[in-house]
């Protein structure tokens, strides 16, 4: 059992975290390193326009899948599983949507909201995302039983 939680752990973190995350963020530094000038770039500047909102979405969908792969729960466990994570990772593309099409009308993008809501959907997504694989991996070793 905590075999199987630590490889997925490592894979889902490596994933999404490192290759989803931080590996876009270090192409573009090494790009910059390059140039004359030699301009930095946090964290916070490169997802300014709210790329987080995507790949928020893309760890909910996969946690989705794998909970209905699971089919140890009734419809209506996969559904209570399933809508809060759906629902926040939506939440986090219709944020980073609505900085793009902001940006596309010419309007004020405040680039610190839009950070602040992509970011905090994203650790949300993932820390929802952590324990539901947890409670999938666990689940099938627990012996509940009914009144």
């Amino acid at each position: 059992m905590w075999t199987e939680l630590f490889e997925w752990l490592g894979l889902w973190l490596f994933v999404y975290i490192i290759v989803g995350i931080f590996l876009p963020y270090a192409v573009a530094r090494g790009v910059l390193r390059y140039e004359p000038n030699k301009p930095s770039v946090s964290l916070k500047q490169f997802y300014t326009g709210g790329e987080l909102g995507p790949v928020s979405f893309m760890l909910s969908l996969h946690v989705g899948l794998d909970v209905y792969k699971g089919k140890a729960l009734s419809n209506l466990g996969l559904l209570m599983l399933c809508a809060p994570i759906l629902l926040l990772g939506f939440l986090g593309v219709w944020a980073w949507a609505n900085a793009f099409c902001r940006h596309l009308l010419g309007k004020e993008v405040n680039v610190d909201r839009v950070w602040r809501d992509t970011s905090s959907l994203a650790f949300c997504v993932c820390i929802v995302g952590v324990f539901t694989q947890v409670f999938l991996t666990v689940s099938p070793y627990l012996q509940l039983e009914g009144p």
